[in-house]
């Protein structure tokens, strides 16, 4: 853990303080442990509540009262700058019958103000405050002094004598023990009597554990209000455990994005088609190739005259390939949400970047888009909490498309179970009789068909690829960071904006942007 501070000349806080660590629920009052499982389900308290004045050397009794009344093992100490001050027994049993306890308390010598902690054994303690002066004591009226833009629930103080605000920021987000303790509304100055005058008091003041401030305060004066404005800086947001789930809402600007998708989607049907201008020819030249005999099948064809029996049966059931991918692709794009989806799992070794792992672009996953999942980024956030993500994400447009293009042909063929399948049935080949060919009757016929467009279909997909014509999709985000009560980020929301490209080709894009830590995130 590490900081930067500096004071002026009225000795307030008002640098940054560089500091990692987990958050605690706001509390006002030092919390007691929870029992353990298994532990005492019961309840201890002091009989005074209010803050105990002593002078130096000054013995009294403390009682503490159990509830239900038992006999229960009840352990005293004194926390925080306790001094010499002492105690007659650290363990007491309380009465069975009454459940109360009594133990006795000798002042220290000097002025200070620490606190007697109770625990039942294996339960619940509680906290007597004590303040020793021989000078009187005095009351606090502690001012929060901040300019930022975080919300503020409760301003939480505590003042505590023998120690330094130096010292209190090596320790927070730890609150110091045996403090005197005050709350108040965000509005509101936080109220501390009971204040001991004499020892230097360094007054501490957080809201949750992600803003705090520090000041030293001598000058207390028995019997009256001390005024005091304590300087609150924010603790910086903790980037390096944050996992976020995000979403990048994504609506390119359609006119140069139109032209992408249709430069693609030429190349993905143009590597169908592999410069054929006849299905017919393209579908008997692929079959003949996965035939296993292309003399024999070629021979076949020509004596039986196949090429003018395909066309006649692509003619007869209406099948015109190309416009049925193209309608398929533009049909499958007019249903996609406009949506990049993705987590970000920050580099605690790497600060200020992340990895960017890409699930899906609308429906198209990752895997079906034949594009890698992984992409390292940048993380960071600003002094006044805006989040900043940048990086550039990859895709090959004939993989994209061919994702819809396939999507939207089970859609409209639910009996497939692929989309090559979903291919065949558009061409019916199970209806194309081609005889002649020895050892390869009319489903063997029909399964080879199948397989030739299933071949074809592996080329369009990898157009893009084959002519060296990817993507990018380079983008900067940024938004208003989310975090918990220890300033851990735990999301952010706000806008992105970048291009998407493919080849010469470019579109800008620009939208919302939404991160938010999982329901689950796995264990980092």
């Amino acid at each position: 853990m590490s900081l930067l501070y500096r004071y002026l000349s009225h000795g307030f806080l008002v640098a940054s303080v560089l500091l990692m660590g987990c958050g605690h629920n706001p509390d006002v009052t030092l919390p007691p442990e929870d029992p353990p499982d298994g532990g005492v389900d019961g309840s201890i308290s002091f009989d005074n509540e209010e803050t105990l004045l002593l002078a130096p050397s000054e013995t009294v009794n403390i009682g503490v009262g159990t509830s239900p009344a038992a006999a229960y093992s009840v352990s005293f100490y004194l926390a925080g700058d306790a001094l010499d001050a002492s105690l007659d027994q650290s363990q007491v049993i309380t009465d069975p019958s009454t459940g109360k306890a009594t133990v006795k308390l000798r002042a220290p010598n000097s002025a200070t103000n620490f606190v007697v902690r109770a625990t039942i054994k294996d339960g619940p303690a509680a906290d007597l405050a004590v303040s020793v002066s021989d000078q009187g004591f005095g009351t606090l009226q502690i001012t929060p002094v901040y300019g930022g833009n975080r919300v503020v629930n409760q301003w939480l103080g505590r003042v505590v004598s023998g120690t330094t605000c130096e010292a209190l920021a090596a320790g927070f987000p730890e609150d110091p023990e045996g403090a005197l303790i005050g709350t108040a509304d965000p509005e509101e100055p936080v109220v501390i009597m009971g204040a001991p005058v004499g020892p230097n008091l360094t007054v501490f003041v957080r809201a949750g554990h992600y803003m705090w401030g520090c000041s030293d305060e001598a000058d207390l004066v028995a019997g009256e209000t001390t005024p005091l404005e304590v300087s609150i800086v924010n603790k910086p947001i903790v980037v390096e455990e944050a996992y976020l789930d995000i979403e990048l809402d994504f609506a390119p600007d359609p006119l140069p994005w139109q032209t992408i998708i249709d430069d693609g989607k030429a190349l993905m049907i143009g590597g169908f088609f592999d410069g054929y201008q006849s299905t017919a020819q393209l579908l008997l030249d692929t079959m003949s190739a996965l035939s296993g005999d292309q003399n024999a099948f070629d021979l076949a064809a020509a004596n039986d005259s196949w090429l003018p029996t395909i066309e006649a049966h692509l003619a007869t059931h209406s099948v015109d390939l190309g416009q049925s991918l193209g309608d398929l692709t533009d049909g499958g794009l007019a249903k996609q949400p406009e949506l990049i989806v993705g987590n970000i799992d920050a580099f605690e070794q790497a600060p200020g970047h992340g990895l960017f792992t890409l699930k899906r672009i609308g429906t198209v996953d990752v895997d079906q888009a034949g594009i890698p999942a992984e992409y390292v980024t940048t993380l960071t956030v600003d002094p006044d909490d805006t989040v900043r993500l940048g990086g550039s994400l990859f895709w090959l447009p004939s993989r994209y498309l061919g994702a819809v293009c396939a999507q939207e042909g089970l859609a409209q063929n639910p009996q497939a179970t692929d989309f090559e399948d979903a291919l065949s049935e558009i061409v019916k080949c199970d209806d194309l009789v081609l005889t002649g060919y020895s050892g390869c009757g009319t489903t063997c016929m029909a399964q080879l068909c199948s397989t030739a467009l299933a071949t074809r279909w592996a080329a369009a997909v990898d157009a893009s690829a084959a002519n060296s014509q990817w993507g990018d999709v380079p983008f900067e985000a940024s938004g208003k960071a989310l975090f918990d009560d220890g300033a851990a980020l735990t999301g952010f929301e706000g806008t992105w904006l970048g291009q998407v490209t493919s080849g010469q080709l470019n579109a800008s894009v620009t939208g919302a942007v939404v991160a938010e830590t999982p329901d689950n995130p796995p264990a980092q």
